[in-house]
């Protein structure tokens, strides 16, 4: 399947895809009965970045572009890769490797064997692929939906200081993990801003927040709103040294 709809894309003038899709495999056992399970596989071919994107060099995937997309997929679990000596038909006979999740076999990741492009038509010098079983990663289970709120919802923005070596990403995680304390609470947590540079302190950078607070009940009041960014301020101050701007 996800070699034609690859092949779709490559005709329909794309340089380059990343796909994946979820969905049942089966496979027969040697005393007739069938196994079932549900697997994610992926494929990447051709140029990547395959758009207008400046600042990275185009290029086919490599092994360990497919090797990232496995691991990222596994988190918060680690893999670790084991070689084998028996690719089949469908991988590269020297690149490619088995996944392993807590000491079992997860799937497998790799380049696609040449001649599998071939018979397909790909217009590309090279693709990996990946199939990974979802029961051994331990999946969670799905995010489940919450209403939107029929009340209006209150912006605002936090602008502050932090050490240069600081993340976006340990910034939002600590601004998130400070407003879950209000378990009523919906917040929506997003960078409009970053700088460096003329009127900010050496070895310092900005960021400016935009949260956007809502209630499922009732219209927020504005002391819930300041409390919130405070909270918000106390935990960034606390972990990662930051100021208000």
């Amino acid at each position: 399947g996800l070699l034609r709809s690859a092949e779709t894309n490559f005709n329909r003038g794309a340089e380059g895809v990343r796909l994946f899709e979820i969905g049942t495999s089966y496979r027969a056992n040697p005393d007739g009965s069938v196994s079932e399970r549900v697997s994610v596989s992926g494929i990447l071919a051709g140029l990547w970045p395959a758009g207008p994107d400046w600042s990275a060099a185009r290029r086919e995937p490599a092994l360990h572009d497919v090797q990232a997309a496995v691991e990222a997929l596994a988190r918060p679990s680690s893999v670790a890769w084991k070689a084998d000596p028996q690719p089949g038909a469908r991988y590269h006979p020297k690149a490619w490797l088995d996944a392993l999740v807590r000491g079992k076999s997860a799937g497998r990741a790799g380049l696609l064997h040449p001649e599998l492009l071939k018979r397909w038509g790909l217009r590309c010098a090279r693709a990996a692929a990946f199939r990974l079983y979802l029961d051994v990663l331990g999946v969670p289970p799905a995010p489940r939906f919450s209403p939107f709120s029929a009340f209006p919802a209150v912006s605002r923005d936090l602008s502050i200081l932090v050490p240069a070596g600081a993340t976006y990403g340990e910034a939002r995680a600590c601004v998130e993990k400070a407003l879950r304390a209000d378990a009523e609470l919906s917040a929506r947590v997003e960078l409009s801003d970053l700088y460096a540079g003329e009127r900010i302190p050496e070895g310092m950078k900005s960021f400016t927040f935009r949260l956007t607070f809502s209630r499922p009940d009732r219209t927020l009041k504005d002391a819930e709103v300041a409390a919130a960014m405070e909270r918000a301020l106390k935990a960034l101050a606390a972990q990662l040294g930051a100021v208000l701007r």
